[in-house]
C-alpha cells in the first residue's frame, strides 16, 4: 500500500537497521494494531535500547528524543494532509527521503555538532575523518566503485592502531585474560570490513569488542600543554609528515580545514590561530578512542549500512550496491542533498552571528531549481512549512501513475541539472499559471455572470480547484459542478468530480440539499464504482455510500460501509479522510450497539493517529462521548423521507425517563417498585448502552445534580412543584438501591461510582446510604477513591462516613500526580478535613508524591504562593482554603505523630 510511514514504522525499521532484537509483537506494533498503550510502550522500549547501543548519555538522550518528536509531528502533518492517488509505495518514498527525511536529518545533526562546539565540547564524531561523512556510502579512493560505512569504520580503526591490514592487528586484539587469542576476531572484522557482511545484531559488536580488550594503539597523536605553541605545532607537523599526510589534499578528507589552510600550514605561512586550530584539529582526529567510541562508531556504520542497502533494494532493485553513478543508484542524489544541507548549516553558523541572519544565509544559498526540496526545514515557512510541502506531494502523487519512473531530484553533472531544472521550472510556470486563473475566475464570478466566467475557463483543474472551495454559494456550486462534468474526458477526471459534488450533497446542511438528493447520490455513486478508477477512489466513495445508508436509516448497512472505508485507507493516503472515516464508523457503531470498549477501540487507534487534537490526545472514553454527541448533532442528518431515529442508549434514556418519573412525580411507589421487577434483567446489574456508560443510578445522580446545580431558572419558575419532585426523587433512588443493591457498585466510563459523585456533592445522606454497599477503594480514571471525592467536597461529615468503613490509604494514590487522600485534603484548604485524615492515618504525613512532596511540603509551597495558587484553583472551578487556612495546617501537620 502507498502510505506515509509512521513513527511505529520508523522506529521498528531503526531497530532493524541497528540490529536490535526484534519485539514479539512489532508487526501488530509496525501496523499500529495494538492497544495505545501497548503501542506506547514498545514505542519507548525501541527509543530507549537504541539510545542505549549508542552510547548516548542523558542530555543527549533527552535532546535526540527531541528531535525525533520534533520531526514525527511534522511527519505526521504530511500523514493527515498527504492524498497518494495512484502513485506506488517506492515513489512516496522517494519523494519523503527528497523533501523531509534528507533535510530534516542532515539539520538536525548540523545543529547537534554546533550546539556540542558552542558549549565546548569534542565533536558528535570526534576522532573520525572530518572531511566527509563516514557513515555515509562513499566513493573510494579509485573513484570505481562505493566504499560502505563499515568499511570506512574498520578503515579508520586499523589507521589509528597503526596497520594497514586486519593481518596486523593479530596480537592487539583480544581481553585482558586472552590476549592474542583473536583469530576469531580478526577472520569476523574481515568479514565486516571485505565482504560487506553486517553484524548479525548490536550485541555481536558487543561481543566482539568487550569493554576489557586492550588495543595498541600506534597511529595516534596527543597534544602535550607542556610544551609551546610552536613546540606543539612541530611535533604535528612530524607526526602528520610520519604518516605521509604532508599533502593538503589527502589531509583535508581528513581534518575539517580547506586545502588552501593546509596549504598555509604546510608553507609555513600559518597564523598562531591557525596553528591552535591544525593542533586541535590534528589532537582530536588521531586521538586514542575509547572501547565504547569504536562500538558506537561501528553501531552507527551498521545501522547506516543496513537502512542503505534496503532501501536500494528496494528503491532500485537491480543496481549494485557499490555502484557508483547516480543515475543508476539514485541514492546518491539523497547523498548529495544531505552533505549540501549539512554543509551549508554549519557554514551559515560560521558566516553569521544571530540564527535569523544565519537562516537567511542558508536559504540564500540553497539552488533556485529546486527550493521545494528544503520548504521542510525553512524557519520563514514554519509552521505552515507541513501544509506547504504536503500540497506539493499530493499535487504530484495525484498525477502519477502506478507504473510511473523514480524522477531524478538532485543534479550530479551539467546534463542532469538541465534536465531537472528544466522539469522544475515547468513545474512551478503551471502552478503559478492555475493560481493566477483561479484568482480570476473567482474575482469574475463574483462581479459577473457566475456561469459565462465558468464557461470561459476551460482548465479541468483551476475549476476543480474552484469547486472544492468552502465558501460558494450552492447555485454556484451547482454551475461549476456541471461544467466540470460537461469537461471531463477521462475517466480518473469524471470520479474526481463525483466525489466533489457527493461531498456537497451529503455533507452540507439539510437546508441546501436539493429536493432529488437521494437520487442524485444513488446515481453518483452507481457510476463511480463501475469505473475503472474506482479503487483509487475507494475510501471516500464507501465512505458517501455509509452516509447514504445512514440517511435512510439504514444503521447496519452504513456500519458495514464504514469498516470497508477504512480498511480502504490501508491501500492508499487518504490525508485527514482517514480519522474522519473512524470517527464516522466510531459513532455509528455508538449510536446503533452502545459503548462496547473491546470492538470499538480500532476506531479509536485510527482516530488519534490520523486526526489532529488541537488540545492534546484524549481518552477512549472522552472519545467515545464526543463522538456520540458529533452523531446526534452533526453526522446523521436523514433524507426528507427518512423518519429521524433515535440510537438504543437514547431509547434506553427516553424510555426509562416516559415510564419513571410519572411514578416518581406522583409518588407510586409499588408502580415504581413493579418496574423495577419487571426491567431487573436488562437494567439491574448492567450499565446503559449511552457512551458514558451510566446506570440508572448514576444517570439519575448526575441528573438531578444538574437540576439542582446548573438550572436555576427551573427552580424561580415552579419552585415547590421542582422541590416536591426532587424530595420524591430522592426517596425513588432509596427505593432503587433498596431493590437493586448492585446498582452501588456499578461505575462510570470514567470509573466513578454512585458514592464518589454523592460524596462529592456533600450529600451526606446518601452517602450514608450507599457506603455499606459500595466498594470503598475502586479507583476511578485518574486514581481518585471515594475518600479522594468527599475530601474534593469539603462535607466532614461524608469524609467520617467513609472513614468508618477503613479505606485503603498507603497505595491508592491518583495515577500520575501520586497524590494521597491527604495531599488532596491539603490541595483544597480544608484545616477540618486535614485534622480528620492526619488523625485516621497519621502514616500518610511523611508520604511522598511524584514532585518528591510531603502533604506538609506541598501546605507550605501552596501557602507561599498563595495568590497563584488560589488562581489556578479558580480556573478549575474548584475553591480553596484562604493563606490563614494553610498557616493552620501547617501548624496542624508540623505538630503531627508521624
Amino acid at each position: 500500500m502507498a502510505h506515509i510511514p509512521s513513527l511505529e514504522e520508523t522506529l521498528s525499521q531503526i531497530r532493524q537497521s541497528i540490529g536490535l532484537e526484534k519485539h514479539q509483537q512489532e508487526k501488530k506494533f509496525a501496523d499500529f494494531d495494538l492497544s495505545i498503550q501497548n503501542n506506547s510502550e514498545i514505542a519507548a522500549r525501541i527509543i530507549k535500547q537504541t539510545f542505549k547501543a549508542l552510547d548516548l548519555d542523558e542530555a543527549a538522550a533527552m535532546d535526540a528524543f527531541g528531535n525525533l518528536m520534533e520531526w514525527a509531528n511534522f511527519q505526521k502533518g504530511l500523514e493527515l494532509n498527504v492524498w497518494t492517488g495512484d502513485a506506488n509505495q517506492q515513489m512516496v518514498l522517494w519523494h519523503l527521503l527528497a523533501y523531509s527525511y534528507t533535510p530534516a536529518l542532515a539539520r538536525r545533526l548540523a545543529f547537534w555538532s554546533l550546539d556540542n562546539t558552542q558549549h565546548g565540547l569534542a565533536p558528535i564524531d570526534a576522532g573520525m575523518p572530518g572531511g566527509k561523512f563516514w557513515f555515509l556510502p562513499s566513493p573510494n579512493l579509485g573513484g570505481d566503485k562505493l566504499e560502505m560505512p563499515m568499511t570506512q569504520v574498520i578503515n579508520w580503526l586499523l589507521d589509528l592502531l597503526g596497520g594497514n591490514t586486519l593481518d596486523s592487528l593479530k596480537g592487539s586484539l583480544g581481553t585482558k585474560s586472552n590476549l592474542g587469542q583473536d583469530e576469531s576476531v580478526v577472520r569476523t572484522l574481515y568479514n565486516w570490513h571485505k565482504k560487506g557482511i553486517l553484524p548479525k545484531s548490536s550485541t555481536k559488536i558487543d561481543e566482539l569488542l568487550p569493554d576489557d580488550v586492550e588495543l595498541n594503539f600506534k597511529g595516534t597523536f596527543s597534544h602535550n600543554p607542556s610544551l609551546s605553541l610552536d613546540e606543539s605545532f612541530v611535533a604535528a607537523l612530524n607526526f602528520v609528515e610520519a604518516r605521509k599526510l604532508n599533502d593538503a589534499e589527502k589531509l583535508q578528507h581528513e581534518i575539517p580545514m580547506t586545502a588552501a589552510r593546509l596549504e598555509r600550514i604546510f608553507s609555513g605561512n600559518a597564523s598562531d590561530e591557525e596553528k591552535e586550530d591544525f593542533i586541535q584539529k590534528i589532537a582530536i582526529r588521531y586521538q586514542i578512542p575509547t572501547i565504547s567510541t569504536v562500538k558506537k562508531h561501528l553501531k552507527v556504520a551498521r545501522m547506516m549500512q543496513d537502512g542503505y542497502k534496503r532501501l536500494l533494494k528496494f528503491l532500485c532493485p537491480n543496481v549494485a550496491v557499490d555502484c557508483i553513478d547516480p543515475a543508476q543508484n539514485k541514492l546518491l542524489q539523497i547523498i548529495s542533498l544531505f552533505e549540501m544541507t549539512y554543509n551549508l548549516t554549519i557554514e551559515a553558523y560560521k558566516t553569521a552571528d544571530s540564527e535569523v541572519e544565519q537562516d537567511a544565509w542558508f536559504e540564500s544559498k540553497l539552488p533556485p531549481w529546486n527550493m521545494e526540496l528544503f520548504v521542510s526545514v525553512l524557519p520563514n515557512r514554519f509552521p505552515e512549512g507541513y501544509l506547504l510541502v504536503a500540497d506539493e506531494l499530493t499535487r504530484t502523487f495525484t498525477s502519477l501513475a502506478p507504473d510511473s519512473p523514480i524522477p531524478d531530484m538532485f543534479p550530479w553533472n551539467a546534463a542532469s541539472l538541465v534536465l531537472i531544472s528544466k522539469r522544475q521550472h515547468s513545474t512551478h510556470d503551471q502552478q503559478l499559471d492555475e493560481h493566477e486563473r483561479l484568482k480570476t475566475l473567482c474575482d469574475r464570478v463574483r462581479t459577473s455572470s457566475p456561469w459565462r466566467a465558468l464557461m470561459k475557463e476551460d482548465n479541468f483543474g483551476v475549476l476543480t480547484q474552484f469547486a472544492s472551495q468552502d465558501d460558494t454559494y450552492p447555485k454556484i456550486k451547482e454551475m461549476v459542478l456541471k461544467r466540470l462534468h460537461e469537461l471531463a474526458e477521462t475517466d480518473r477526471q469524471k470520479v474526481s468530480v463525483n466525489v466533489i459534488e457527493l461531498g456537497y450533497l451529503l455533507n452540507n446542511e439539510i437546508k441546501i440539499r436539493p429536493k432529488n438528493i437521494k437520487q442524485r447520490v444513488q446515481d453518483l455513486l452507481d457510476e463511480s464504482e463501475k469505473s475503472s478508477v474506482y479503487v483509487q477512489w475507494k475510501a471516500p466513495l464507501l465512505q458517501f455510500r455509509a452516509k447514504h445508508h445512514l440517511f435512510q436509516n439504514n444503521f447496519a448497512a452504513a456500519i458495514k460501509d464504514f469498516k470497508s472505508a477504512l480498511e480502504a485507507c490501508s491501500e492508499r493516503l487518504f490525508g485527514p479522510l482517514h480519522g474522519e472515516i473512524a470517527r464516522d464508523g466510531f459513532a455509528t457503531e455508538l449510536a446503533e450497539y452502545g459503548f462496547i470498549p473491546q470492538n470499538q477501540e480500532k476506531y479509536y487507534r485510527n482516530m488519534m493517529a490520523y486526526m489532529e487534537f488541537p488540545n492534546g490526545p484524549i481518552s477512549f472514553e472522552d472519545a467515545a462521548v464526543e463522538c456520540e454527541e458529533y452523531f446526534w448533532g452533526t453526522l446523521y442528518q436523514p433524507y426528507p423521507d427518512a423518519k429521524r431515529v433515535h440510537g438504543l442508549s437514547k431509547r434506553q434514556y427516553i424510555t426509562i425517563i416516559k415510564e419513571t418519573f410519572p411514578m416518581i412525580q406522583q409518588a407510586d411507589w409499588n408502580g415504581f417498585r413493579n418496574w423495577l421487577q419487571k426491567k431487573a434483567t436488562i437494567l439491574r446489574s448492567k450499565s446503559m448502552k449511552d457512551a458514558r456508560r451510566n446506570s440508572v443510578l448514576l444517570a439519575w445522580l448526575k441528573m438531578m445534580n444538574s437540576l439542582q446545580q446548573e438550572h436555576p431558572r427551573s427552580r424561580a419558575i415552579a419552585p415547590h412543584q421542582l422541590q416536591a419532585f426532587l424530595k420524591n426523587w430522592r426517596k425513588a433512588i432509596n427505593v432503587l438501591i433498596e431493590t437493586w443493591p448492585e446498582q452501588a457498585k456499578i461505575a462510570d466510563y470514567k470509573g466513578q461510582t454512585p458514592l464518589m459523585l454523592v460524596s462529592s456533592d456533600g450529600d451526606i445522606e446518601l452517602t450514608n446510604l450507599l457506603a455499606p454497599l459500595s466498594d470503598i477503594d475502586m479507583q476511578d480514571h485518574i486514581g481518585r477513591t471515594a475518600l479522594h471525592s468527599a475530601v474534593t467536597g469539603g462535607c466532614n461529615k461524608c469524609v467520617s462516613a467513609i472513614l468508618h468503613f477503613k479505606p485503603a490509604v498507603n497505595d491508592k494514590t491518583t495515577f500520575l500526580e501520586k497524590n494521597t487522600v491527604l495531599h488532596t485534603a491539603v490541595r483544597f484548604g480544608d484545616p477540618k478535613v486535614v485534622s480528620l485524615i492526619v488523625h485516621e492515618f497519621p502514616v500518610l504525613a511523611d508520604q511522598v508524591n511524584h514532585d518528591n512532596q510531603t502533604p506538609l511540603d506541598m501546605a507550605k509551597d501552596i501557602h507561599d504562593n498563595h495568590p497563584l495558587w488560589q488562581k489556578f484553583m479558580n480556573e478549575q472551578n474548584c475553591s480553596t482554603g484562604s493563606k490563614i487556612d494553610f498557616a493552620k495546617i501547617i501548624s496542624d501537620l508540623s505538630c503531627s505523630p508521624a
